[in-house]
């Protein structure tokens, strides 16, 4: 159980580490928030979808800020799970791919 705790561990620690983890967050980010932001207010029928914007913020600036920063909280956080639960799920498959090439022995290697 603590083997597998601290490979999830190793896995997240690297995943945190990339910078596409970051880029594509930022990037998903965006384009809800352009969305929900901004186009959905055009698509129903608001002439400046901007000033809808401003006037929403300025009447809850919390709850504006807490819809903005789940746009982005969430590509980043479904991310890095998914990942993560990769690597975890193809553990084994990867130390077998692992182990001949880890071992100089001859007996061990596969060609």
């Amino acid at each position: 159980m603590g083997n597998e705790i601290s490979s999830l561990g190793t896995y997240l620690g690297e995943k945190l580490r990339q910078r596409d983890t970051y880029y594509t967050a930022l990037v998903v980010g965006l384009l809800i928030n352009v969305y929900s932001q901004l186009l959905v207010p055009l698509l129903r029928g608001h002439e400046d979808p901007l000033a809808k914007f401003s006037e929403e913020f300025e009447t809850h600036p919390i709850l504006v800020s807490v819809s903005i920063g789940l746009g982005f909280c969430f590509p980043f956080l479904v991310g890095i799970y998914a990942a993560v639960t990769t690597r975890y799920a193809r553990r084994k498959v990867d130390l077998r791919v692992w182990f001949p090439d880890y071992k100089p022995d001859p007996v061990f290697r596969v060609d």
